[in-house]
Parts: C-alpha cells; structure tokens; sequence
C-alpha cells in the first residue's frame, strides 16, 4: 500500500510537470510596444537588400531612385548613386552606421556614413574588427587585388580572399594567391605557400589563440591548425567549429558521397550528411545533425535522439542543460526542446531559435497561415507580415525581462518591444 501511494504521487509530480509546461508556468505575460522605423514603397524598395544592425533595433534597404540606387537607414534616404555592390552592406559593429559598395563613372569605392573611401576598379567584403575600430575591404586596381586596412594599402596579388579579424581585433588574415602560390596573409605577412586555399573563410578560435583553415595538396584537401594539427586528405571540408572556450573542435569532412564528424582528430561513424555542429558553453558537450537512410537525426552528447525527415539550426542553452532544434515531418514544421515537440506551424525562421541568457526562455518566429509571429516557450505574440530575418535580422533577449525585434506590417518596418510579466 506504502509502495502504491507512493506510485501514486509520482504519478501526480509527473502530469503536473507536463500539465505546467504546456499550460503556462514559465511562460511569461507578454505586453509590447512598436516604434515605426521606416514606410516602404513597394515599387522602389528592393527586398532582398535588408539588413538588420546587430543590436537588431535598425535596418538599412536599398531603393530605386530612377536610374540610380540608394540607401536607406531606417527612414533617412543616403545620396543616390549608379549602383551598389549586391550583398556588400554591412553596419558597423555598434549599429550606429552603415558600410557599403557603390560604384559611379566606372568606379568601384566603399561608402561609410555616408563618406566615400578612395575609388578603384573593384571593392567588395567589407569587414570591421569586433570593436569597430579598424575597417577592411578587398580592392582591385587593374588585374591585382589588395585588401585596405584603414585606408592603407597592403600588399597587391593574383587574388585575395575575404578578410576576417580575430576576436580581439588585433590580427587580421586572409586567403590570396600570388602565381602558383595560395598562402594565408596574417597581418601583412605571407604565410606558407600551398597549391590552393579552401572557399571557405579561416575561422579564428574565440580566444584569438588559433587560426583554421583549408589547404589543397595533390587531389585532396586537408584540414590545418596553426598549433600544428592537420588532418587529410579528404574530398571536401567544412570550417572548423571551435569550442566557446577554445580547447575543441569540430568539422565535417567528404569521403566520396560519405561524410564523417572530426571531433578533436576523433572520426565519428559515416553519415550521408552532417549538417550543424554546436558545442555547450564549456565545451564539454558537442550535438549535431546529420542524416542518415533517409532521414536526418540529432547527435546529443553521443546519444541520438529520435529521427525527422529534416533537423536542423540545434543549439544548446548557455547552460549547455537544454536543446532545442527545427523539425520537418508530415508536412508541419515544429520546434523540438530537450525532446519535447511543441507546436506544429506551416514553417519557422531559419537560424532563429534562440535562448535567454539565464536559459529560462527560448524564442523563435513561426508562420500561421499568412502571418508570422514570435513564440516564447510555445506562447505566441502578435501577428505581422514577416519577422526581418534576412541580413542578420532575429530575435533579442533583453536579460529575462523580454525581447525585441523587427517586424513588417501594413508595408512598414518595426522595431517590436516587448516586455514579460
């Protein structure tokens, strides 16, 4: 009888934690404001140019002004030119301002708050150091490429690739071939010369400490650290993943139509396709998703969790105790928590889904018929025409007391606030 109501009030804590779940506790009472950023006119806004600044409270659009183009940040109009370079706007890094290519009488120059830098025949991938103090960009001039670091030329070649600061923002490197020769430039010095560089962009650890990136010899490619790790051949690479704090890493390599993860040099079992890698604040746990006979699966820890007809954009709370991933099957789309589905929708933002820093929320923007909506914990807010996710657009936690983000609704732009009770 003892071991019977004890049975009993298992039972009860059980349903009670479900029943909590999905009816409500930790679900906040959501109240929200909107401030009107800009009114588009649809016949001279060009959509696939948005961009969102990274404290997601801005945005800047290019429009069609007769025969020219023209920037605009929020509802301010930049001065019109012949043309700007596709995909080459980029705000500066504490959203106060924006970068960009444009090009008039045939030359190529970039545009920063509304400044023109010195005219070339090209310009393109601009990029700031995380703290905004250092602007780089790739420049040609006649058949050689350089990249400008602050104004100052550096060395010319063949080919340059795309600069990438580090994470402290005093190095900058990037890929170039100069004849035969490929080699990684860091900070204006040429680095050991191979038969070619991987497309995919050198990826610095986040202490700064490591630089990764992918090298061809003969017919395969090959993995390089520059603590000295190298791992090949393969016949294609992904970037490398570091861990948080800098003591792993990941990447998924190509063994003919078979892939494998590479978990600090370890090879995992062979996939068909491995798709995103994330690792837990510490590093002392990886997940990722990969697909296997048909149908993609969720690595946790070593532990495979059930299989979807796709998985995809995981990440892992800042605590590294929850997951969350994007789930197609049947025809809906759901966001899957710590293996709890929640609720079907007719489609999800891609590369959304995030967590609150205190890992009591998680958010994500989800399609309802015509509209979309942001859902916190499986609590839906407003409807809008769209939530702004291209250009780095998503959702932002403000501590544990709400979010915010950029909405479309009636033609316009909003910066969407809310707040939890």
């Amino acid at each position: 009888m003892k071991n019977f109501k004890k049975l009993i009030f298992l039972l009860m804590v059980f349903v009670f934690s479900i029943t909590a779940y999905s009816s409500g506790e930790d679900i906040p009472k959501r109240s929200f404001s909107e401030k009107l950023l800009a009114t588009i006119d649809k016949t001279s806004w060009i959509k696939d140019s948005t961009v969102v600044s990274p404290d997601f409270k801005n945005v800047a659009y290019i429009i069609r002004k007769n025969k020219d183009v023209a920037v605009m940040v929020n509802d301010k109009e930049e001065r019109a030119y012949e043309g700007i370079g596709k995909d080459t706007m980029i705000f500066t890094p504490d959203s106060s301002k924006v970068a960009y290519v444009a090009t008039k009488s045939g030359k190529w120059f970039v545009v920063k708050d509304g400044k023109e830098e010195e005219h070339f025949d090209g310009a393109g991938s601009i990029r700031f150091s995380p703290n905004g103090s250092k602007m780089a960009y790739v420049a040609q001039q006649s058949k050689t490429f350089f990249v400008v670091l602050n104004g100052k030329k550096e060395p010319s070649f063949d080919y340059v690739g795309k600069p990438v600061f580090s994470p402290d923002g005093k190095r900058l490197v990037y890929p170039a071939k100069k004849g035969k020769d490929a080699f990684i430039v860091v900070d204006g010095k040429n680095g050991k010369p191979y038969e070619d560089i991987g497309e995919y962009p050198v990826v610095f650890s986040p202490d700064s400490s490591k630089l990764s990136y992918a090298i061809k010899k003969g017919n395969g490619w090959y993995i390089v650290i520059d603590n000295g790790y190298t791992d090949g051949p393969y016949d294609g690479l992904s970037s490398i993943v570091f861990s948080p704090d800098s003591r792993h890493f990941a990447y998924k390599a190509k063994k003919g139509n078979t892939f494998i993860l590479v978990i600090d040099g370890k090879k995992s079992q062979v996939y068909d396709a491995v798709g995103n890698i994330v690792f837990n604040t510490d590093g002392s746990k990886i997940a990722y998703t990969f697909r296997k006979e048909g149908k993609w699966g969720i690595n946790i820890d070593g532990k495979e969790v059930k299989p979807y007809d796709l998985a995809a954009d995981l990440i892992y709370s800042n605590d590294g105790k929850q997951y969350a991933f994007v789930a197609f099957k049947n025809d809906t789309w759901a966001v899957v928590a710590n293996g709890r589905e929640g609720y079907k929708y007719d489609s999800i933002g891609k590369s959304i889904l995030t967590f609150s820093a205190d890992n009591k929320y998680f958010a994500y923007n989800a399609k309802k018929g015509n509209y979309w909506t942001v859902v916190v914990n499986n609590n839906e807010g407003g409807l809008y025409d769209g939530i702004v996710t291209l250009g780095g657009g998503g959702i932002a936690f403000d501590g544990s007391d709400g979010i915010h983000y950029i909405a479309l609704k009636n033609d316009s732009y909003y910066l969407v606030e809310e707040s939890f009770e």
